[in-house]
């Protein structure tokens, strides 16, 4: 058997993140911002391996690490830094910091956003997207419990219902998730302007 390169075998398991992304889109029926939404819940999880392009170390996978994670739209490139958005736009400008490849389980995309086959005959059938139903109560306090206990400056309202949103796609922030944001036991954890976190 002729020997086949590492950089051939590992393009057999993985994809590239923007076409990780756009295969999500075709498997759930989404727009490119959603699965990219997606990936970033599931990454946290560690349930989808991601891999950087240039040397194959693997992405951290944790909330903290896919908080502080800027994701372009148009290449599926990812940048990590823990800076305030003002110095890192900055440090972009200078070429201080720069957007990196990813490489994302081909595997993983599969398992978990399965597109359904095709109809037999041919026809242009609309694919059966997967029914992903809302996170109960107990499922989102949990998950902004774990949101709260990250090192760091606690994510605003606003922040905290897009990060759970992005871990349950399929849960209403009106109905479910911004009710449970506002209550008193997590309202507390955010820092107010000119306050310290309250303890």
């Amino acid at each position: 058997m002729p020997y086949e390169s590492r950089a051939k075998r590992e393009r057999a398991y993985y994809v590239s993140g923007i076409d990780a992304a756009d295969y999500i889109c075709k498997a759930d029926g989404c727009d490119r911002k959603n699965a990219f939404r997606q990936l970033r819940a599931a990454a946290s999880d560690g349930e989808v391996r991601i891999i950087y392009a240039h040397d194959r170390a693997p992405l951290p996978a944790t909330w903290d690490f896919w908080w502080h994670v800027w994701i372009q739209l148009s290449t599926g490139k990812i940048l990590y830094d823990t800076s305030e958005d003002e110095v890192r736009k900055a440090a972009l400008d200078k070429g201080v910091i720069y957007f990196q490849s990813i490489l994302v389980h081909r595997g993983d995309l599969e398992k978990i956003w399965p597109v359904a086959p095709q109809a037999s005959s041919g026809s242009t059938t609309q694919l059966e997207l997967p029914v992903r139903r809302p996170a109960s109560e107990a499922e989102i306090e949990r998950a902004a419990k774990e949101l709260y206990q990250q090192p760091g400056k606690p994510p605003n309202l606003a922040k905290a219902e897009q990060l759970l949103m992005a871990k349950f796609p399929g849960t209403s922030r009106d109905a479910f998730i911004r009710p449970i944001l506002q209550r008193e036991e997590f309202r507390a954890l955010r820092w107010k302007p000119g306050n310290q976190r309250k303890r």
